[in-house]
């Protein structure tokens, strides 16, 4: 069955209006703040890492009744099977049963340490970059489409020399000047302010934002300790450097 397209622009509407019932639910499930119990929180060991573990402190100092049990996935998960009460995931998703709070938005960089640079020389094309060590995804083969054209206009997809299945293993390698890499700022901010990282062709880099989303199922009842970690969180990212709306 297809929509027309008056039926599109309604059923757009209607999930404009059922999204910001939905952000109004959570809002104000997020005013009981003396709201206890566990918390099960799943996301990608990068979120965890860069996101998450720096935000604990804040929340609990506030939240001080909630208990928190962080698990570390990097695929999709089934969240009821896992006993998962919210998701943190980086990507547009497809699962319409979740609903999604976006939370934020992270560029994506070309970087290198200024140590493999200076043994390897500097880059000033994209025909150079594509003479040097690339550091990419194992899969899924999207990942290694890099913020550059190519000579059609697309955006540039590179065969890597060393491939990785993890976004904190490339981050590894290229930080150990094995090679050039693409991530995400939410990543790479601090080693970008010491300089361990220095960022290649900025003048041809294509704006690609990366959304984060806080993620559960649309059919379940929001509790309130899911309520108060998506609110905080929709506060607490935008103040971060990296992080655009």
């Amino acid at each position: 069955m297809y929509l027309t397209a008056e039926g599109e622009l309604l059923l757009q509407q209607a999930r404009q209006i059922l999204d910001s019932v939905q952000i109004a639910e959570e809002k104000l499930l997020a005013r009981h703040t003396d709201a206890g119990g566990l918390l099960c929180i799943n996301t990608a060991a990068p979120v965890m890492r860069h996101v998450l573990i720096p935000a604990m402190a804040e929340f609990l100092q506030r939240y001080s009744r909630i208990q928190i049990e962080l698990n570390s996935n990097d695929s999709l998960i089934d969240l009821l099977e896992e006993r998962t009460d919210v998701a943190i995931r980086v990507g547009e998703l497809q699962d319409s049963s979740m609903h999604a709070r976006l939370l934020g938005k992270t560029a994506i960089r070309i970087l290198a340490t200024p140590q493999y640079l200076a043994k390897q020389g500097k880059i000033d094309s994209v025909h150079q970059l594509l003479q040097h060590r690339l550091l990419g995804f194992s899969q899924p083969a999207h990942l290694n489409q890099w913020p550059l054209l190519d000579n059609s206009g697309h955006l540039l997809t590179i065969t890597p020399s060393v491939i990785a299945s993890s976004e904190e293993s490339l981050l590894a390698l290229a930080l150990n000047h094995v090679g050039v890499v693409c991530l995400s700022d939410m990543m790479t901010e601090q080693a970008r302010k010491n300089g361990d990282l220095v960022e290649i062709l900025p003048d041809l880099r294509q704006k690609i934002l990366q959304p984060i989303y806080a993620v559960y199922y649309r059919h379940r009842q929001l509790s309130a300790r899911v309520a108060l970690l998506i609110d905080f969180l929709s506060e607490y990212l935008p103040k971060q450097d990296w992080c655009e709306r």
